[in-house]
């Protein structure tokens, strides 16, 4: 199980850039004190500061979850989503047991009309002749 929690890391690692993983430390500076976010060079670093305040770890990613969707990537949420399934076994996790934003992203119902989910928009009719002002 730690092979697959360490190759879940890596596999974030290798999908956030220099660039993201400063809005990643950004996003979890209410853990990080100013003297650590300079230690943090690379991604292994956030993650092993996080694991440090119990913050991650093999079964606990929604601090990280929440990070990642304040950096707009819900991508590697639905990785790590993708790692509890494999790790508990279980092909479906229901919608209720998702805890924190990863409830967002990861659908259970396929059976779900997706026009169902959304609002209907009716639009108004043109203008009509009447109502567009006429040149003198």
């Amino acid at each position: 199980m730690a092979d697959d929690y360490s190759e879940l890391l890596q596999k974030l690692s290798d999908n956030i850039s220099d660039m993201e993983l400063k809005a990643l430390v950004a996003a979890c500076s209410d853990t990080i004190a100013a003297e650590d976010k300079e230690r943090i060079k690379e991604h292994k670093d956030l993650f092993r500061h996080l694991e440090k305040v119990s913050k991650l770890g093999k079964d606990n990613f929604n601090y990280l979850e929440h990070a990642l969707e304040k950096i707009c990537r819900p991508d590697l949420v639905t990785q790590m989503l993708e790692y509890r399934e494999k790790v508990t076994g279980i092909k479906e996790i229901k919608q209720e047991n998702i805890s924190g934003p990863a409830r967002k992203y990861k659908g259970t119902d396929d059976t779900t009309n997706l026009e169902d989910s959304f609002a209907k928009i009716t639009l108004a009719p043109p203008p009509s002749k009447l109502d567009v002002h006429k040149k003198s």
